[in-house]
């Protein structure tokens, strides 16, 4: 056994320094290079090396060049700032890891949360939630029960209570689809309604084949309390659009497409309040109508079908067909139009007939 008070050498050479407590006031060596360091507490105010390699090293403070480490297990790991390119481990266990800052081009964990204030994002194994007034969680399905199901997919929308929306964005981010909560705060907007979709875009919808009692349809879109009541609907293989309309809930509906327009009655708003009379009409409507030409023909997508009636001619630049102007306004005709010269076609075959029978 050896005490020594004071130890001064330029080389201290041993097979074995075996301590229960070796406590020096100051190391300064360029090279210290031992087989076997062992000793319950080695205390120093400052150890500085460019490399220490020890199977386990517990210290209040030190600065390390380099750390390497198959494990590094701790209750508890505090760090002011940690800025790293890369850290590498086989396996990094902490109960906490509290750090003010953490800079890494990247993080792998198999469990990770991120907190600042009452935002936080989760990642696990089997998904990932980011969340604080609103929340994104990519996930499990929850049924209405709280049960979680093997679907997986997305939830996007507002968590809480609160003055809360959900806005979709276009490239350039203008809102092309928003979801307003009635407590939303719309500023000087004045085309939002609050606990209503709004849509502020063209839309298509599409669905795929659907048998709904005797009735199958290719598409619809629903108003009201679903497809029985208020609803628009697509027929692909009779070539139909349905727009069905409850009718003071006695079922009747009506539907359109290139043959066929059909309902109970056809109604024409006709009030002089909604109109500017110009007087009666001055044109010879029994002239009109015998030099209104009337042809056969057939639709080009459908040539089997006949129909009949007149034709407006917007292929040739010296008209072929003849058809009284009031009736059309170069791309339709007006049926009320046809059918109110016809009246008027009809009291002028009367007044010829009263002439008749006087004479």
């Amino acid at each position: 056994d050896a005490k020594i008070k004071t130890l001064s050498a330029s080389k201290l050479t041993a097979g074995t320094i075996d301590a229960a407590k070796i406590n020096v006031l100051n190391i300064n060596a360029a090279n210290i290079t031992t087989g076997i360091l062992n000793a319950d507490r080695i205390g120093a105010n400052s150890i500085t090396a460019t490399h220490i390699n020890v199977a386990n090293l517990a210290a209040i403070s030190a600065n390390l060049g380099t750390i390497t480490a198959g494990t590094i297990n701790a209750a508890t790991v505090r760090i002011i700032n940690l800025d790293a390119g890369a850290i590498s481990t086989g396996t990094l266990n902490a109960n906490l890891i509290a750090a003010y800052s953490i800079t890494a081009d990247k993080i792998k964990a198999t469990s990770l949360d991120l907190f600042n204030n009452d935002f936080y994002t989760n990642v696990q194994p089997d998904g990932m939630r980011m969340q604080g007034k609103s929340q994104i969680i990519f996930g499990k399905w929850k049924d209405s029960s709280g049960v979680v199901r093997n679907s997986e997919g997305l939830y996007i929308g507002g968590y809480n209570a609160g003055v809360k929306y959900v806005a979709l964005t276009r490239a350039d981010g203008s809102t092309f689809m928003l979801r307003a909560n009635s407590d939303m705060d719309i500023g000087t907007n004045t085309n939002v309604a609050k606990e209503s979709l709004n849509i502020y875009d063209t839309a298509h919808f599409w669905y795929p084949q659907i048998n709904h009692s005797d009735l199958t349809i290719n598409g619809y879109f629903a108003m009201g309390g679903g497809i029985q009541e208020g609803s628009i609907q697509y027929d692909k293989s009779a070539g139909t659009m349905n727009f069905r309309v409850p009718g003071g809930r006695s079922g009747s509906y009506f539907w359109f497409n290139q043959n066929v327009n059909a309902a109970g009655t056809f109604n024409t708003v006709s009030r002089l309040s909604l109109k500017n009379v110009k007087g009666e009409y001055k044109g010879d409507a029994l002239k009109e109508i015998c030099d209104t030409t009337i042809v056969e023909y057939s639709y080009k997508n459908n040539p089997k079908a006949r129909q009949l009636s007149p034709i407006i001619d917007d292929v040739n630049k010296i008209k072929q067909f003849t058809l009284p102007d009031i009736i059309n306004d170069g791309k339709t005709v007006n049926l009320y139009a046809m059918s109110s010269l016809s009246w008027l076609a009809i009291q002028e075959l009367a007044k010829k007939l009263e002439n008749l029978e006087e004479k």
